[in-house]
């Protein structure tokens, strides 16, 4: 992994990703569907994202990215957990 990719995955799940198993992350690294946009202020901090789309959150609660696939999503979400497990 090179030093961009790294810091790309230390600035979206967090510093610490680095020290936690695959468990940890597939547990905290999620895809929240369309229908949860609404109770998303709750929980995100003043923010909701796009409507009709699927959001990825990491376990600092922030959400870093938005897709209108929810497979797309669901792929991303994996690439940035190997990416964090293999650097």
């Amino acid at each position: 992994m090179s030093m961009k990719d790294k810091s790309l995955i230390e600035r979206i799940a967090g510093e610490d990703v680095k020290n936690h198993n695959i468990d940890y992350l597939l547990d905290e690294i999620l895809v929240h569907p369309p229908e949860e946009r609404d109770d998303a202020l709750e929980v995100f901090e003043d923010h909701r994202w796009p409507e009709g789309w699927h959001a990825v959150s990491t376990p600092n609660q922030n959400i870093v990215a938005y897709f209108l696939d929810e497979g797309d999503a669901c792929r991303w979400r994996l690439d940035l957990i190997n990416r964090a497990l293999n650097p």
